[in-house]
């Protein structure tokens, strides 16, 4: 495909590539509200198809990876793009694939802010990225990310280590850094405990989030809120310790404005959805 590409651009241009949740709780769905919801431009790229609601997933189907490169390639050589937010990959070839591609963009010495939202399980357990999928991301992808944004049972899984206080947190989060990643958020919404604390360690040093833990019933797109609303500060040009204050402020506010929509686990409300 011919590259069009005008002179000027649009600032805060995010491309998702995520798996599609047809409830539109989570994956690329949910992804593309967020960047509305912080009026940045949403591109999508659909990695996985799934099959689920709110009450769990039942299959997950990936999508072809050759149709994979050629919609990234076809946004990327036409629009450009500020910041690329990475959730559901699924399977070892899709972490592969992708990271040809981001590969191939840095040989160009195209700038882009990556944003790794390394979506290993769903919240009911099914598996959302094979083992040598986990292996691969780590390997071709970690290096390629500026900001990963694992929850506590990823930070164990990527980190090798159980993690059950802030101090430990931070310990699983400079044992991911050594394995190339640029800064590393650690989410720490599963630890048990009144309050939430979660860890952004970077290349200069760590911050502590402390903020209230929020008893809300339907949760469901916590990680894709974070790491998208993260991606579309950076996408503006914010430092990396703003946009994660910001990116977990709202996700805040999405817990506390909550609906029913569903019979289980239903989504945060990430694009204020009407109470009356």
């Amino acid at each position: 495909m011919t590259s069009c590409k005008p002179g000027s651009q649009f600032e805060g241009r995010v491309l998702s590539v995520a798996g599609l949740d047809p409830s539109g709780g989570a994956g690329l769905l949910a992804d593309i509200k967020t960047i509305s919801m912080h009026g940045c431009y949403g591109a999508g790229v659909v990695s996985a198809m799934t099959v689920q609601n709110t009450c769990g997933v039942s299959h997950v189907e990936p999508v072809d990876g050759d149709i994979v490169q050629a919609q990234i390639k076809a946004v990327l050589d036409d629009m450009g793009i500020n910041a690329i937010k990475l959730g559901m990959l699924h399977n070892e070839g899709m972490v592969k694939i992708i990271s040809t591609v981001l590969t191939e963009l840095k040989a160009r010495d195209e700038k882009y802010i990556l944003v790794l939202d390394p979506v290993i399980r769903s919240s009911s357990g099914a598996e959302m990225l094979s083992k040598a999928g986990v292996t691969a991301m780590t390997e071709q992808l970690f290096p390629l990310t500026t900001v990963l944004t694992p929850n506590i049972p990823e930070a164990e899984i990527l980190a090798g280590m159980s993690i059950s206080s802030k101090e430990q947190m931070l310990e699983a989060g400079e044992k991911i850094v050594l394995q190339g990643v640029e800064n590393v958020l650690i989410t720490g919404g599963h630890l048990a405990g009144e309050g939430v604390v979660d860890v952004l360690l970077t290349q200069t040093g760590a911050s502590f989030f402390e903020s209230e833990k929020i008893d809300a019933p339907d949760n469901h797109g916590t990680g894709c809120a974070l790491s998208t609303s993260l991606a579309c500060h950076l996408s503006l040009g914010e430092p990396v310790e703003v946009a994660a204050e910001k990116a977990i402020s709202f996700v805040q506010q999405a817990l506390k404005n909550t609906i029913k929509i569903g019979g289980g686990n239903g989504p945060i409300n990430i694009d204020g959805y009407r109470h009356d």
